[in-house]
Protein backbone atom coordinates (compact mmCIF):
# COMPACT_ATOMS: atom_id res chain seq x y z
CA UNK A 1 0.00 0.00 0.00
CA UNK A 2 1.32 3.61 -1.09
CA UNK A 3 0.70 7.13 -0.27
CA UNK A 4 0.49 9.99 -1.91
CA UNK A 5 2.01 13.53 -0.53
CA UNK A 6 -0.82 14.89 0.38
CA UNK A 7 -1.76 11.92 2.84
CA UNK A 8 1.74 11.31 4.45
CA UNK A 9 3.09 15.30 4.30
CA UNK A 10 7.38 14.80 3.19
CA UNK A 11 7.60 18.17 4.99
CA UNK A 12 5.35 16.77 8.15
CA UNK A 13 7.83 13.91 7.74
CA UNK A 14 10.99 16.05 7.73
CA UNK A 15 9.60 18.58 11.24
CA UNK A 16 8.90 15.05 12.68
CA UNK A 17 12.41 13.70 12.14
CA UNK A 18 11.36 10.43 9.97
CA UNK A 19 13.44 11.18 7.11
CA UNK A 20 16.28 8.98 7.75
CA UNK A 21 17.70 9.51 4.05
CA UNK A 22 17.52 11.84 1.06
CA UNK A 23 19.26 12.37 -2.17
CA UNK A 24 19.22 13.43 -5.67
CA UNK A 25 18.45 10.86 -8.37
CA UNK A 26 18.48 10.40 -12.01
CA UNK A 27 20.60 12.30 -14.61
CA UNK A 28 21.68 15.19 -11.48
CA UNK A 29 23.30 11.74 -9.81
CA UNK A 30 24.37 10.13 -12.95
CA UNK A 31 25.73 12.92 -14.41
CA UNK A 32 24.26 13.02 -17.24
CA UNK A 33 21.81 15.82 -16.66
CA UNK A 34 21.05 18.66 -18.98
CA UNK A 35 19.64 22.39 -18.21
CA UNK A 36 16.17 20.89 -19.16
CA UNK A 37 16.51 17.48 -16.72
CA UNK A 38 13.74 17.46 -14.17
CA UNK A 39 15.10 16.94 -10.43
CA UNK A 40 14.30 13.57 -8.66
CA UNK A 41 14.44 13.01 -4.83
CA UNK A 42 14.88 9.75 -3.50
CA UNK A 43 14.86 9.27 0.44
CA UNK A 44 13.94 6.81 3.03
CA UNK A 45 12.15 7.40 6.12
CA UNK A 46 10.97 5.64 8.95
CA UNK A 47 8.05 5.21 11.37
CA UNK A 48 7.92 5.77 15.16
CA UNK A 49 7.31 2.54 17.01
CA UNK A 50 3.77 3.86 18.12
CA UNK A 51 2.85 4.14 14.32
CA UNK A 52 4.18 0.92 13.71
CA UNK A 53 2.14 -0.92 16.49
CA UNK A 54 -1.31 0.38 15.25
CA UNK A 55 -2.48 -1.75 12.88
CA UNK A 56 -5.35 0.60 11.50
CA UNK A 57 -2.71 3.59 11.33
CA UNK A 58 -0.03 4.80 9.26
CA UNK A 59 1.95 1.89 9.67
CA UNK A 60 0.97 0.33 6.48
CA UNK A 61 2.48 3.31 4.45
CA UNK A 62 5.39 2.07 2.98
CA UNK A 63 6.06 4.70 0.15
CA UNK A 64 5.14 8.31 -0.12
CA UNK A 65 5.65 9.34 -3.54
CA UNK A 66 4.67 12.64 -5.90
CA UNK A 67 1.55 12.13 -8.75
CA UNK A 68 4.77 12.24 -11.40
CA UNK A 69 6.90 10.30 -9.20
CA UNK A 70 9.89 12.50 -9.66
CA UNK A 71 9.75 12.55 -5.81
CA UNK A 72 9.75 9.11 -4.09
CA UNK A 73 10.53 8.12 -0.42
CA UNK A 74 10.77 4.20 0.47
CA UNK A 75 9.43 3.05 4.24
CA UNK A 76 12.60 1.63 5.75
CA UNK A 77 11.54 -1.75 5.64
CA UNK A 78 10.48 -1.79 2.15
CA UNK A 79 13.92 -0.36 1.27
CA UNK A 80 15.53 -2.83 2.46
CA UNK A 81 13.66 -5.50 0.73
CA UNK A 82 14.03 -3.75 -2.45
CA UNK A 83 17.79 -4.05 -1.53
CA UNK A 84 17.71 -7.30 -1.17
CA UNK A 85 16.16 -8.18 -5.05
CA UNK A 86 18.80 -5.94 -6.06
CA UNK A 87 16.35 -3.30 -7.32
CA UNK A 88 18.60 -0.69 -9.13
CA UNK A 89 17.05 2.29 -8.30
CA UNK A 90 17.58 1.36 -4.95
CA UNK A 91 21.42 0.04 -4.93
CA UNK A 92 22.51 3.22 -6.23
CA UNK A 93 21.17 4.93 -3.55
CA UNK A 94 24.03 2.90 -1.29
CA UNK A 95 26.71 4.43 -3.58
CA UNK A 96 25.95 7.71 -3.50
CA UNK A 97 28.41 10.60 -5.03
CA UNK A 98 29.07 13.17 -1.58
CA UNK A 99 27.58 15.90 -4.14
CA UNK A 100 23.86 14.70 -4.77
CA UNK A 101 23.06 13.87 -0.93
CA UNK A 102 21.07 16.01 1.11
CA UNK A 103 19.99 14.09 4.20
CA UNK A 104 22.41 11.97 6.31
CA UNK A 105 21.89 10.45 9.15
CA UNK A 106 22.74 7.30 11.47
CA UNK A 107 20.63 5.31 9.67
CA UNK A 108 21.34 6.22 6.44
CA UNK A 109 25.14 5.92 7.11
CA UNK A 110 24.57 2.23 8.79
CA UNK A 111 22.70 0.92 5.69
CA UNK A 112 25.63 2.25 3.55
CA UNK A 113 27.95 0.78 5.77
CA UNK A 114 26.34 -2.60 4.95
CA UNK A 115 25.57 -2.32 1.27
CA UNK A 116 27.55 -5.43 0.46
CA UNK A 117 24.82 -7.54 2.43
CA UNK A 118 22.38 -7.33 -0.28
CA UNK A 119 24.62 -7.93 -3.57
CA UNK A 120 24.24 -11.42 -5.71
CA UNK A 121 25.96 -11.99 -8.82
CA UNK A 122 22.77 -13.24 -10.49
CA UNK A 123 20.06 -10.82 -9.28
CA UNK A 124 21.73 -8.16 -10.20
CA UNK A 125 22.46 -8.96 -14.12
CA UNK A 126 18.80 -10.06 -14.26
CA UNK A 127 17.86 -6.62 -12.61
CA UNK A 128 19.93 -4.77 -14.90
CA UNK A 129 19.60 -6.69 -17.79
CA UNK A 130 15.74 -6.58 -17.70
CA UNK A 131 15.05 -3.29 -16.58
CA UNK A 132 17.55 -2.10 -20.00
CA UNK A 133 15.07 -3.88 -21.72
CA UNK A 134 12.03 -2.20 -20.33
CA UNK A 135 13.54 1.19 -20.94
CA UNK A 136 13.82 -0.28 -24.70
CA UNK A 137 10.39 -1.08 -24.68
CA UNK A 138 9.34 2.31 -23.39
CA UNK A 139 11.48 4.23 -25.97
CA UNK A 140 9.78 2.87 -28.80
CA UNK A 141 6.83 2.05 -27.30
CA UNK A 142 5.03 4.72 -28.58
CA UNK A 143 6.64 4.58 -32.32
CA UNK A 144 3.17 3.87 -34.02
CA UNK A 145 1.94 7.37 -32.56
CA UNK A 146 5.00 8.75 -33.60
CA UNK A 147 4.84 7.66 -37.23
CA UNK A 148 1.48 7.63 -37.63
CA UNK A 149 -0.02 11.22 -36.18
CA UNK A 150 -3.90 12.00 -35.79
CA UNK A 151 -5.50 14.92 -37.45
CA UNK A 152 -6.14 17.98 -35.01
CA UNK A 153 -9.48 17.25 -35.55
CA UNK A 154 -11.57 14.17 -33.58
CA UNK A 155 -12.87 11.59 -35.88
CA UNK A 156 -16.08 11.81 -37.46
CA UNK A 157 -19.15 9.19 -37.17
CA UNK A 158 -20.21 9.76 -40.82
CA UNK A 159 -16.51 8.52 -41.95
CA UNK A 160 -17.64 5.15 -40.65
CA UNK A 161 -20.80 4.98 -42.51
CA UNK A 162 -20.96 3.11 -45.38
CA UNK A 163 -24.52 3.75 -47.87
CA UNK A 164 -26.32 0.81 -49.87
CA UNK A 165 -28.31 2.07 -52.89
CA UNK A 166 -31.09 0.31 -54.10
CA UNK A 167 -31.55 1.15 -57.62
CA UNK A 168 -28.55 0.62 -60.41
CA UNK A 169 -26.76 3.45 -61.53
CA UNK A 170 -24.43 3.38 -64.91
CA UNK A 171 -21.55 3.26 -62.76
CA UNK A 172 -22.51 1.25 -59.52
CA UNK A 173 -24.29 -2.32 -59.44
CA UNK A 174 -27.45 -2.22 -57.01
CA UNK A 175 -26.82 -2.87 -53.16
CA UNK A 176 -23.12 -2.78 -52.81
CA UNK A 177 -21.88 -0.50 -50.02
CA UNK A 178 -19.64 2.91 -50.71
CA UNK A 179 -18.32 5.23 -48.39
CA UNK A 180 -21.09 7.66 -47.18
CA UNK A 181 -18.90 10.31 -48.70
CA UNK A 182 -18.61 9.17 -52.08
CA UNK A 183 -22.34 8.51 -52.32
CA UNK A 184 -23.73 12.46 -51.86
CA UNK A 185 -25.95 11.57 -49.27
CA UNK A 186 -26.32 13.97 -46.75
CA UNK A 187 -27.26 12.65 -43.23
CA UNK A 188 -28.55 15.92 -41.61
CA UNK A 189 -31.10 15.96 -44.14
CA UNK A 190 -32.43 12.61 -43.34
CA UNK A 191 -34.04 10.30 -41.05
CA UNK A 192 -33.33 6.46 -40.08
CA UNK A 193 -35.21 3.80 -38.59
CA UNK A 194 -33.62 0.48 -37.60
CA UNK A 195 -33.36 -2.58 -39.59
CA UNK A 196 -34.88 -5.44 -38.01
CA UNK A 197 -32.38 -8.32 -36.19
CA UNK A 198 -29.60 -6.40 -37.69
CA UNK A 199 -26.66 -4.72 -36.18
CA UNK A 200 -25.47 -1.26 -37.18
CA UNK A 201 -27.94 -1.26 -40.21
CA UNK A 202 -30.43 1.53 -40.61
CA UNK A 203 -33.57 2.60 -43.57
CA UNK A 204 -32.30 6.02 -44.51
CA UNK A 205 -35.06 8.43 -45.10
CA UNK A 206 -34.71 11.91 -47.22
CA UNK A 207 -36.89 15.09 -45.72
CA UNK A 208 -34.50 17.62 -46.71
CA UNK A 209 -34.48 20.96 -44.63
CA UNK A 210 -37.35 19.69 -42.49
CA UNK A 211 -35.18 16.94 -41.20
CA UNK A 212 -33.79 16.52 -37.59
CA UNK A 213 -30.67 14.58 -38.73
CA UNK A 214 -29.75 11.28 -37.93
CA UNK A 215 -26.39 12.21 -35.57
CA UNK A 216 -27.74 14.99 -33.81
CA UNK A 217 -26.55 16.76 -30.21
CA UNK A 218 -23.49 14.78 -28.55
CA UNK A 219 -23.61 12.87 -31.68
CA UNK A 220 -25.56 9.96 -30.69
CA UNK A 221 -27.65 8.13 -33.55
CA UNK A 222 -31.37 8.89 -33.19
CA UNK A 223 -33.83 6.37 -34.52
CA UNK A 224 -37.55 8.07 -35.59
CA UNK A 225 -40.58 6.33 -36.06
CA UNK A 226 -41.21 6.55 -40.28
CA UNK A 227 -45.25 7.02 -41.05
CA UNK A 228 -45.96 4.21 -42.80
CA UNK A 229 -47.37 6.77 -45.80
CA UNK A 230 -43.22 7.62 -46.14
CA UNK A 231 -41.77 4.31 -46.37
CA UNK A 232 -41.83 4.39 -50.19
CA UNK A 233 -41.99 8.09 -50.63
CA UNK A 234 -38.85 9.03 -48.55
CA UNK A 235 -36.81 5.65 -48.50
CA UNK A 236 -33.61 6.42 -50.12
CA UNK A 237 -31.31 3.18 -49.10
CA UNK A 238 -29.68 1.71 -46.19
CA UNK A 239 -26.86 2.86 -43.67
CA UNK A 240 -24.49 0.94 -42.06
CA UNK A 241 -22.92 2.50 -39.18
CA UNK A 242 -19.69 1.14 -37.76
CA UNK A 243 -19.54 1.98 -34.30
CA UNK A 244 -17.20 0.24 -33.10
CA UNK A 245 -14.92 1.39 -35.53
CA UNK A 246 -15.67 4.80 -35.04
CA UNK A 247 -15.03 4.42 -30.86
CA UNK A 248 -11.59 2.76 -31.74
CA UNK A 249 -10.79 5.77 -33.63
CA UNK A 250 -11.80 7.94 -31.32
CA UNK A 251 -9.88 6.01 -28.68
CA UNK A 252 -6.89 6.26 -30.32
CA UNK A 253 -6.96 10.09 -31.56
CA UNK A 254 -7.63 11.27 -27.91
CA UNK A 255 -4.28 8.61 -26.88
CA UNK A 256 -2.63 10.47 -29.68
CA UNK A 257 -3.22 13.80 -28.59
CA UNK A 258 -2.77 13.08 -25.14
CA UNK A 259 0.81 11.88 -25.33
CA UNK A 260 1.41 14.91 -28.06
CA UNK A 261 -0.08 17.01 -25.11
CA UNK A 262 2.34 15.68 -22.71
CA UNK A 263 5.48 14.31 -23.96
CA UNK A 264 8.86 16.48 -23.81
CA UNK A 265 9.00 17.32 -27.71
CA UNK A 266 13.02 17.87 -27.39
CA UNK A 267 13.10 13.74 -26.50
CA UNK A 268 11.17 13.30 -29.88
CA UNK A 269 11.96 16.39 -32.27
CA UNK A 270 15.63 17.26 -33.55
CA UNK A 271 17.50 20.74 -33.64
CA UNK A 272 16.00 19.99 -37.77
CA UNK A 273 12.45 19.37 -36.91
CA UNK A 274 12.53 16.14 -38.22
CA UNK A 275 10.88 13.07 -35.71
CA UNK A 276 12.91 10.96 -33.86
CA UNK A 277 11.69 6.87 -33.73
CA UNK A 278 12.25 6.43 -30.35
CA UNK A 279 12.71 7.97 -26.90
CA UNK A 280 16.31 9.15 -26.59
CA UNK A 281 15.75 9.21 -22.73
CA UNK A 282 14.47 6.31 -22.36
CA UNK A 283 17.21 4.44 -24.84
CA UNK A 284 20.26 6.63 -22.83
CA UNK A 285 18.67 4.98 -19.38
CA UNK A 286 18.76 1.33 -20.91
CA UNK A 287 22.53 1.97 -21.65
CA UNK A 288 22.96 3.57 -18.49
CA UNK A 289 21.82 0.22 -16.80
CA UNK A 290 23.77 -2.17 -19.12
CA UNK A 291 27.08 -0.21 -18.20
CA UNK A 292 26.32 -0.07 -14.43
CA UNK A 293 25.13 -3.72 -14.20
CA UNK A 294 28.45 -4.88 -16.73
CA UNK A 295 30.52 -3.07 -14.01
CA UNK A 296 28.82 -4.43 -11.30
CA UNK A 297 28.74 -7.76 -12.25
CA UNK A 298 32.34 -7.64 -12.90
CA UNK A 299 33.89 -5.46 -10.15
CA UNK A 300 31.23 -5.45 -7.22
CA UNK A 301 30.11 -2.53 -7.65
CA UNK A 302 27.67 0.25 -9.64
CA UNK A 303 28.75 2.49 -11.59
CA UNK A 304 26.48 5.42 -10.28
CA UNK A 305 28.03 8.83 -11.59
CA UNK A 306 29.58 8.52 -15.36
CA UNK A 307 32.78 10.38 -16.47
CA UNK A 308 35.10 10.65 -19.63
CA UNK A 309 34.25 8.15 -22.59
CA UNK A 310 31.05 6.69 -20.66
CA UNK A 311 29.71 9.70 -20.42
CA UNK A 312 30.26 11.01 -23.79
CA UNK A 313 28.45 7.98 -25.22
CA UNK A 314 25.55 8.18 -22.57
CA UNK A 315 25.61 12.02 -24.06
CA UNK A 316 25.55 10.94 -27.94
CA UNK A 317 22.66 8.27 -27.18
CA UNK A 318 20.72 11.07 -25.83
CA UNK A 319 21.25 13.39 -28.36
CA UNK A 320 20.22 10.76 -31.05
CA UNK A 321 24.29 10.75 -32.71
CA UNK A 322 23.73 6.70 -33.16
CA UNK A 323 21.25 4.89 -35.40
CA UNK A 324 18.50 2.85 -33.77
CA UNK A 325 19.67 -0.34 -35.54
CA UNK A 326 23.17 0.27 -34.24
CA UNK A 327 22.31 1.09 -30.31
CA UNK A 328 19.92 -2.22 -30.45
CA UNK A 329 23.25 -4.21 -31.43
CA UNK A 330 25.03 -2.93 -28.61
CA UNK A 331 22.83 -3.40 -26.03
CA UNK A 332 22.49 -7.18 -27.37
CA UNK A 333 26.08 -7.57 -26.99
CA UNK A 334 26.17 -5.59 -24.10
CA UNK A 335 23.68 -8.07 -22.48
CA UNK A 336 25.70 -11.08 -23.28
CA UNK A 337 28.70 -9.61 -21.93
CA UNK A 338 26.92 -9.38 -18.40
CA UNK A 339 25.38 -12.94 -18.58
CA UNK A 340 28.88 -14.34 -19.31
CA UNK A 341 31.11 -12.00 -17.20
CA UNK A 342 32.79 -14.09 -14.00
CA UNK A 343 31.80 -12.14 -10.96
CA UNK A 344 33.27 -11.47 -7.79
CA UNK A 345 29.72 -11.34 -5.88
CA UNK A 346 27.88 -14.30 -4.38
CA UNK A 347 25.42 -16.19 -6.58
CA UNK A 348 22.74 -15.63 -3.55
CA UNK A 349 21.73 -13.38 -1.39
CA UNK A 350 22.42 -14.34 2.20
CA UNK A 351 18.69 -13.37 3.52
CA UNK A 352 19.40 -14.25 7.18
CA UNK A 353 22.35 -11.50 7.03
CA UNK A 354 19.63 -9.17 5.26
CA UNK A 355 16.92 -9.19 8.06
CA UNK A 356 19.59 -8.70 10.52
CA UNK A 357 20.10 -5.27 9.35
CA UNK A 358 16.89 -4.68 9.15
CA UNK A 359 16.84 -5.44 12.31
CA UNK A 360 20.01 -3.48 13.62
CA UNK A 361 18.57 -0.37 11.73
CA UNK A 362 15.08 -0.67 13.48
CA UNK A 363 16.56 -1.01 17.39
CA UNK A 364 18.96 2.15 16.14
CA UNK A 365 15.45 3.80 15.50
CA UNK A 366 13.36 3.00 18.42
CA UNK A 367 17.01 3.78 20.62
CA UNK A 368 18.01 6.40 19.19
CA UNK A 369 15.85 8.23 16.87
CA UNK A 370 16.79 9.53 13.46
CA UNK A 371 20.22 11.52 14.20
CA UNK A 372 20.76 13.88 11.21
CA UNK A 373 24.76 14.33 10.61
CA UNK A 374 27.35 15.19 7.76
CA UNK A 375 28.14 13.11 5.17
CA UNK A 376 31.04 11.84 5.21
CA UNK A 377 31.31 9.87 1.73
CA UNK A 378 32.28 6.43 1.07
Amino acid sequence: MSARLGEYDLDAMRSRGLVAYELLSGSHMYGTNTPDSDVDLRGVFVLPREELDVIDAVGFVDEVKSESEDVKYFLLRKFVGMATRCNPNVLEMLWPPPAVVRVWTNVSRFLVSKRSTFLCRNAIADAYVNYAGDQIAKATGQNKMVNNPEPEDPPRKEDHCRFFMFAPQADRLPFRPVPLSKSGTDLSKCHCSAVEHSNDMYRLYYYGDGAKGVFRGDGMLVCESIPFDDESSRFIGVLQYNRDGYEKSLRQWRRYWTWRRSRNEKRWVGQDGDNFQYDRKNMQHCFRLLMCGRHFVRRGCPIVRFDGDDLRFLRSVRAGDIPYHDLIKTAASMTEEINASESPLPPAVDVDAANMVYREAVEMVAKDGVVTSRFEGT
